[in-house]
């Protein structure tokens, strides 16, 4: 009888010879205009898991946290100052317990509570939050599902919602549940679920590889799973009524989706060398403080894909120990326009033509707000 272990990890053009090197015309500031965040002090302040930033229409700023326990949402103005707050912890209509994912739905704020599992949607009005309504939204996986028969310890991935679609079907990876041999790196597979307003499965959508893992050895006391060396996982975006799903395996290039499935657009790109070479696997050492691991032979292609306003394609460079970052930048037409080098630790959540707005970390894993420039 396999052990079982419930993990808290979630699983989410043209070509040239030289483009993997070459530099688009974009600069991002290297100093934000806007920063919200404070390591101590004003707690409407701090910030310990931002899920989303959102950009309302007049400027204004909402913030998503998932440990927030005055309120999941946080309303600010577009000079950064505290304007209110809703959602506090706890299992009352009006309350949160494990938000996992925010976003634009019908119109208000959407908030997801995978402990709940749970939709609650507040708009937002001259004042601030006003409460709208919650329903139930499970993500429920259609089909029992089995571990391969030499498994030693059985893997339970909580249920993750991806976004919301133009036409108000919700799109997610059901709970799942995988398995492996001790020590074994592992990547699993789980299916792409669509489901419409009011939680009914409408179909999937496809069978997709997620986040990769290395199976913890419990004999050996490892109670979560250890460190994996340049692991590859599921990158994918929605964007109106398409869904951008980046085929990692495949190197540079992106999926574009309809609602049911069919590849409608293929986005494929040069993007540089993806070799683990010696002193990437020696950076990678220094940086966990280990002595030694097992390494692949390419590390993932990209790790965040990003569709701005004016259409351009974003997608962040992954992260690699000692190197600085990047975005590669696509133009609406999927033609490859280079590199744009990023600010450090910064993720950003919405892009225009002038500004990037995101979330910084610094090296005390404090979070912040920024707001860049791109010039």
């Amino acid at each position: 009888m396999p052990i079982l272990l419930l993990l808290l990890l979630f699983l989410v053009a043209c070509s040239d010879p030289d483009a993997g090197d070459r530099a688009a015309t974009w600069v991002v500031g290297p100093d934000p205009v806007l920063e919200i965040g404070v390591m101590d002090g004003d707690p409407d302040r701090q910030f310990s898991q931002i899920l989303a930033v959102l950009e309302l229409d007049d400027g204004r700023i909402v913030v998503a946290d998932g440990r927030a326990p005055d309120g999941a949402l946080r309303l600010f103005s577009a000079d950064g100052a505290f304007l209110d707050r809703t959602l506090p912890a706890g299992e009352g209509p009006r309350e949160a317990q494990t938000v996992r994912w925010a976003g634009i739905v019908e119109g208000g704020i959407g908030v997801w509570d995978s402990g709940l599992r749970r939709l609650s949607v507040v708009d937002v009005d001259a004042e601030g939050f006003v409460w709208r309504e919650s329903r139930p939204l499970a993500l429920v996986h259609p089909e029992p599902q089995e571990p391969a028969p030499d498994t030693q310890l059985m893997l339970q991935f909580p249920p993750q919602l991806l976004g919301v679609l133009s036409d108000g079907s919700f799109v997610g990876l059901p709970q799942s549940i995988g398995g492996g041999r001790f020590g074994e790196r592992t990547r699993f597979e789980n299916a792409i679920y669509r489901w419409d307003a009011d939680g009914t499965p409408m179909g999937e959508i496809r069978t997709v590889a997620t986040a990769e893992v290395t199976v913890p050895d419990v004999t050996a006391g490892q109670s979560a799973p250890p460190s994996t060396p340049f692991p590859y996982r599921l990158a994918v975006r929605l964007h109106e009524d398409r869904i951008l799903l980046g085929t990692d395996t495949r190197g540079f290039v992106i999926e574009i989706l309809s609602p049911e499935g069919e590849v409608e657009e293929t986005l494929d790109w040069e993007g540089g060398s993806r070799a683990v070479t010696p002193e990437l696997q020696s950076a990678w050492l220094e940086e966990q403080e280990v002595e030694e691991a097992t390494f692949p032979e390419v590390h993932a292609p990209f790790r965040s894909i990003r569709v701005a306003e004016d259409g351009h394609y974003w997608i962040g460079g992954e992260v690699l120990p000692g190197q600085a970052e990047f975005w590669h930048v696509l133009d609406p037409e999927g033609a490859y326009l280079g590199r744009v080098p990023s600010p450090g630790r910064f993720v950003a959540h919405r892009i225009t033509g002038s500004e990037m707005l995101g979330v910084y970390t610094d090296d005390f894993d404090v979070q912040y707000v920024r707001r860049y420039p791109i010039q």
